[in-house]
This record gives structure tokens, sequence and C-alpha cells, in this order.
């Protein structure tokens, strides 16, 4: 996979474009990173990955498919970072660590992992805990964790849940970045309340292959799908594909099947460094 837009072009752009009306803009990091713009909202991202940091740890097979699109050092006028969970793919201790000296921006994390963050160097004022259903207000912004189940509903010792989803709402439109995750029935009589407009929903799927090598799973493309009509989401966007090869499902199988449905919804792949205009319609 090949990025569409890196570097200063692509902060540029991301930092100094005017968000229309009605809309919500956003951006692909990779893997399942994304940057968030409504016209009045700050600047807030999910999950960058925007280092080498799993294969410095681990090593092969978990070789990056294509470059980081942006430099973490160079990300100045980033106001918040939410973190789903601790997978070096999610919460990228590089990049979160250059964020935190190089920008302003604060830090979004499962209460869980609060600590972690803390023993890599991040002050403790600049990190908000995320605990399941209870609502963070940032400026304009909503925010609503949930639980999420990476194959299992996990928790500490206190009970705070390991894996998260966000639900965002700023200037009249909802979105819903699920993390890693698979489909559970609580997690739809969840969202159907919401009107949820865009789904980030990972398509990357599990197997035994895979789980015979320590890889938690997530949704495959039918889940992703199926729950995206479920809650009647306008745009499902897959994330969770391109990044490393021996992890992830071919995305063209999702159209496939959503070719075979009955539905509106509308789905969009976008490439690392794409920007996707939303304008909210219904």
């Amino acid at each position: 996979m090949k990025s569409y837009k890196e570097g200063d072009a692509l902060w540029s752009e991301i930092t100094g474009t005017k968000v229309s009306e009605d809309s919500l803009f956003f951006w692909s990091l990779g893997q399942e990173g994304y940057a968030y713009r409504t016209p009045n909202s700050p600047l807030i991202m999910v999950d960058p990955y925007l280092s080498n940091w799993v294969y410095e740890l681990i090593g092969d097979p978990w070789t990056r498919s294509y470059p980081p699109v942006v430099d973490p050092a160079k990300l100045q006028g980033t106001d918040y970072v939410l973190l789903t969970h601790h997978h070096e793919d999610h919460m990228d201790r590089l990049t979160l660590t250059a964020m935190a000296e190089h920008t302003g921006a604060k830090f979004i994390t499962p209460k869980a992992h609060v600590g972690l963050m803390e023993s890599w160097g991040i002050p403790g004022d600049r990190l908000i805990p995320a605990t399941h259903q209870e609502p963070i207000r940032l400026d304009c912004v909503e925010i609503v964790p949930y639980a999420a189940m990476h194959e299992q509903l996990e928790t500490d010792t206190e009970g705070n849940h390991l894996y998260l989803s966000y639900l965002l709402r700023a200037d009249g439109i909802v979105w819903f970045h699920g993390g890693d995750t698979i489909g559970f029935p609580e997690q739809e009589e969840w969202l159907k309340p919401e009107t949820v407009d865009v789904a980030f929903l990972p398509i990357n799927g599990r197997d035994y292959a895979r789980n015979r090598q320590g890889i938690a799973g997530n949704m495959n493309y039918r889940e992703a799908v199926d729950l995206a009509i479920a809650i009647e989401a306008d745009l499902l966007v897959p994330m969770h594909i391109g990044m490393f090869p021996h992890n992830e499902e071919n995305p063209a199988f999702l159209l496939d099947y959503l070719y075979r449905q009955e539905t509106r919804l509308k789905h969009h792949i976008l490439l690392p460094g794409e920007l996707f205009v939303y304008r909210k319609s219904r």
C-alpha cells in the first residue's frame, strides 16, 4: 500500500483546511489512526501509529508496509489524542512521547493505562482517564467511551476496561471509532439509539493461525457491515488494513459482501494520508 499524501504537505492540509458546515473532515494516518475535525471542534486524533515501534519490540513479521505518513515530532496543533488500548500499534510509545514533548496535546486513555503512560514520562496533568459509559467533554465535543471486546472483555483488578471504543459527537455529527473489537450484542444496543453517521470499524478478522501466534482478533468484513447496517450508520469506514499483511483480510471482500446487501450504507476505504469529507445530509 502507498500513501496518498505525507509529510509537511499532509500536516498542512490537516491543520490548514477550512472545514465546511455540517461536515466531518477526517484523514487516515494508517492502521486505525485518524485525525478528525468539524467546523468548531479541536483537532482530535485516535490511535496514531507513526513509528516502527512494533517491529523494534518484536521483529519479524511486524514490518510496516509503508512509512509513517507524518513525523510525530511535527504535529503542533494537535489538541487531543484518544487511545483505545495498549497494543503497540495503537498506544505507540514512540509516537506518544514525541507528541508529549513537541506538542501541547492531551491524551485520553483507558483509565487502566494511565499509570503506564506516566511511566513513559507523560505528565499526569496531560492525561484524561476514560471509563466505560462515562462521557468526556472537550470543548464542543462530547466523547462517550464504550467497552470493546478484543475477542474478550477484559478489565484490570479495579474493574477498568482494557479495551475501549469511542463515540464522538460535535457540530451535529456523530461518529464511532470501534478500536480493536469483535461484535457483541451489547455493542449494538449501545449504538442503536445514537444515530451514528460514520462508523469506523476494524475488518482484519481472526482465525486459528493468528490465535496460535498470540494475535487477538477483530471483526471481519461481514461483522463490520452487519453492525453498520444494524445501527443504521450512514457511512462505513473499514480500518485495520494495509499495515501488516499477516494480520489482515482483503478489503475487497467487504465490497463484495456489501454489494449483495439490500442497503443504502455508503462506504469508503482510505489510503494512508487521504482526506475524506463527510457532509451530513440526513
